[in-house]
């Protein structure tokens, strides 16, 4: 199993930084790639050789790239502009994570409900994945649409399924993140979803807010969703999207993870 870790695990305040911390962490980990203004920017072509130059020396390898989002890049947004906007970057997304060697872009389906029904903004975003698939299917790169916090397009595995598979196309699949689903009622199974699951987003909490704890800090059975992916053999990578705990190392973090039920898988 590959673990791959978000280079905030090691710092958070630069890209160059968090690399050069990441080498000497003493455990084997690929990255995924969370872009920000000031961190990293998709839009930024200029920076991508140097970074992917810098990640080939040390040895390490940039699994994923996180599009960016939010109410201003949303593809299901009652917006056309917003929607455009969000489809571009995506795009740009996914040159960038070709440019760095990756294999995944995790992407969100939509942002907040809002005014408009869940059904309306689930229609919208099924509308616009199709446009997304020739930009991934020619760069080799694997779309995964994530599941969402309660309130969000998305938060629900049938909602989401429905997005994937509008997109009609084998390079678009699932991100499970652990931390959402455990923020509804009733913490639901990545079992429908295992057909499309590509990518998984693991992280703790106490089924209130979204903390990011490392797996074993929070109220998830660990047993019950490795027990899940084994029964869908899932064999991708599972990214620990979180920071390890004061005092804690990325070594002990990754090791408490397979202790809880990550070692099953």
């Amino acid at each position: 199993m590959r673990i791959v870790l978000p280079p905030t695990a090691f710092d958070d305040k630069s890209l160059d930084t968090a690399i050069e911390l990441a080498a000497s962490a003493g455990v084997e980990v690929g990255l995924e790639i969370f872009p920000s203004d000031t961190y990293f920017s998709v839009s930024r072509a200029d920076q991508f050789e140097g970074f992917a130059a810098q990640l080939r020396r040390h040895g390490i390898r940039a699994d994923c790239v996180h599009a960016p989002f939010g109410t201003e890049l949303d593809i299901s947004s009652p917006n056309s502009t917003v929607r455009r906007a969000a489809i571009s970057r995506i795009r740009e997304t996914i040159a960038a994570c070709r440019a760095l060697g990756g294999d995944v872009v995790v992407m969100h389906p939509g942002d907040t409900v809002g005014k408009a029904s869940e059904e309306e903004r689930t229609a919208r975003a099924c509308e616009m994945m199709p446009q997304l698939v020739p930009n991934a299917e020619a760069a080799g790169i694997m779309l995964a649409v994530e599941n969402m916090p309660p309130g969000y397009v998305g938060a629900r595995v049938a909602p989401l399924l429905e997005i994937v598979r509008a997109a009609g196309s084998p390079s678009v699949g699932v991100c499970f993140d652990t931390g959402h689903a455990n923020l509804l009622p009733a913490f639901e199974s990545l079992v429908p979803a295992g057909p499309h699951l590509v990518w998984i987003h693991a992280h703790d909490n106490h089924g209130r807010e979204d903390e990011h704890l490392p797996p074993g800090d929070g109220t998830i059975d660990w047993r019950r969703l490795t027990a899940e992916l084994q029964s869908v053999d899932y064999e991708y990578p599972i990214m620990l999207e979180c920071r390890p705990r004061n005092g804690q190392t990325c070594r002990e973090m990754v090791e408490q993870f397979l202790s809880v039920g990550g070692g099953g898988t």
